[in-house]
């Protein structure tokens, strides 16, 4: 056999085997879904009340959030509720009175 005829037949046979490979490979593979978790959206995470104002928005009621008492001159006591979810140890005696004279009012 010439030299020629050995390169063939190994390129042949390195093609059929890597051929082979790839069917058992192909008939041995499963296909499946796998859920992968994000984690919260970037709403979600800059506002942590976010659902419960979409849960109020989908009853048809308006809902506003504020950072601080600032805008609590603002707003009319009548029409509104007022509701203070962070931390209040460490408000002023000032703010207290305000948020308690809005609540009278």
């Amino acid at each position: 056999m010439s030299r020629r005829t050995l390169w063939l037949l190994g390129g042949a046979l390195i093609v059929a085997l890597l051929g082979a490979l790839g069917i058992y490979l192909y008939l041995k593979a499963t296909p499946y879904q796998a859920e992968v978790d994000h984690g919260p959206s970037p709403a979600a995470q800059a506002n942590p009340y976010l659902a419960a104002e979409i849960f109020l928005r989908e009853r048809g009621i308006d809902v506003t959030h504020a950072e601080s008492l600032a805008v609590l001159p603002d707003i009319d006591p009548r029409q509104h509720t007022l509701l203070m979810f962070n931390d209040r140890s460490k408000m002023t005696p000032r703010q207290v009175d305000q948020v308690l004279n809005w609540a009278r009012a």
